[in-house]
């Protein structure tokens, strides 16, 4: 990544040119109108499908779950915002006529998201605001019109975690549905621990939500039926036999799931990325890096970074911030190797699950078991610090 540039492509300036061209005036609002719109129609799909499943009375109660989307499930509107994003947009007369409706009522008041009509979700930005005290998500601190979703981003969440960061007592941690959309050719963009992050672009096409939504729900149909993970995810079985041949989707889920709320996932990611664990900076980054660039780094197990500097750029995918630059110090209670263990006894546990990083390199050890190395600057390049 450090080492390579898209300027000499000229077939991506060539596409970046044409794509440009394409966005010019209405031509460009039209598409990124149509990508919001069908972002709007999944996550309104989803919450009707869960709203049903999970309130129907004459299901069993293990049946009674469907996933869910990251966002608002009330919204409050003034007429001064309606107002302002009539004026802010070159909107169509039915689009202009539903805000017009909608300040002549006086706004709109606590209403459910997924009840509100698509015109005023596709051009009123606070729909898709956060606020202090949401519901939805405990960011704090935040000032009014602070941030909001990208309404073309839709994040699936899947059950596992409730309110105030919680494990529940059962769970379906997000990586199995992700590996399940992946191979019926859905692409996944990121996958946390029970988030599955889906994009929908402009390129997509029109009713692309109802094939997401077709898959999540076969995807609850094989859990319900307690099917085998080789019904559901055949190549993964083919490659690890002797892992998962005969277990069941529901065994798989429980399995990760448990796993997930004994090692304190949630806590360990964010003791890796909280300023209290912030690691020493002892070397500038460009001189850590020149060890692994000189061929004079080592190679180094996890059990033995304590006091080592890093000589790797180190990232875990999500959420693809840096973990650990090259010049940071390796502390003895270092809260980023203790989520680098996290996920290589998972690798370990779970093969086919592996997690995207840059930096941390698998080798197979005794009995086949991976271990996670990384490059650390010599001792004698350090300084001895």
């Amino acid at each position: 990544m450090m080492h390579t540039s898209t300027s000499p492509q000229y077939n991506m300036i060539a596409s970046l040119d044409v794509g440009a061209e394409i966005m010019r005036g209405r031509q460009g609002f039209a598409l990124m109108d149509g990508a919001v719109r069908e972002s709007i129609a999944l996550r309104k799909q989803v919450e009707r499908y869960r709203d049903e499943l999970v309130g129907d009375p004459a299901a069993e109660v293990r049946e009674r779950w469907f996933f869910d989307v990251f966002g608002p499930h009330t919204v409050t509107v003034t007429p001064e915002q309606l107002e302002a994003a009539l004026a802010a947009h070159e909107l169509t007369p039915r689009t202009r006529a539903t805000l017009d409706r909608a300040i002549g009522a006086g706004g709109v008041r606590g209403a459910r998201w997924s009840e509100l009509d698509d015109d005023l979700l596709a051009s009123v930005p606070e729909c898709w605001m956060f606020h202090e005290g949401d519901d939805w998500h405990d960011l704090t601190g935040l000032a009014p019109g602070y941030i909001m979703l990208d309404p073309t981003k839709c994040s699936i969440t899947t059950p596992g975690i409730e309110r105030g960061r919680a494990f529940a007592h059962w769970g379906i941690p997000a990586a199995i549905p992700a590996a399940v959309l992946r191979a019926r050719g859905i692409v996944c963009e990121k996958t946390s621990f029970y988030t599955i992050l889906l994009l929908v672009t402009a390129a997509i096409e029109r009713g692309k939500s109802a094939t997401v939504l077709s898959e999540l729900l076969e995807i609850k149909r094989q859990y319900d039926r307690d099917a085998l993970v080789s019904d559901v995810l055949p190549d993964l079985v083919a490659a690890h036999p002797q892992r998962y041949a005969g277990v069941k989707l529901p065994e798989l889920c429980d399995e990760m799931h448990e796993f997930l709320r004994e090692r304190q996932a949630d806590r360990l990611q964010r003791a890796a990325y909280n300023a209290e664990h912030e690691p020493e900076i002892v070397l500038r980054p460009a001189d850590g890096h020149l060890a692994l660039l000189r061929d004079g780094a080592e190679l180094v197990p996890l059990d033995e970074l304590a006091g080592r500097l890093a000589a790797a750029l180190i990232v875990v995918y999500p959420p693809g911030i840096a973990l650990m630059v090259p010049g940071e110090r390796f502390a003895a209670d270092s809260a980023a190797v203790a989520y680098l263990r996290l996920f290589e006894e998972s690798d370990n546990r779970f093969p086919g699950f592996e997690c995207e990083m840059h930096g941390i390199f698998p080798r197979a050890g005794t009995g086949g078991r991976l271990r996670y190395f990384t490059y650390v600057v010599p001792q004698t390049a350090a300084g001895g610090a």
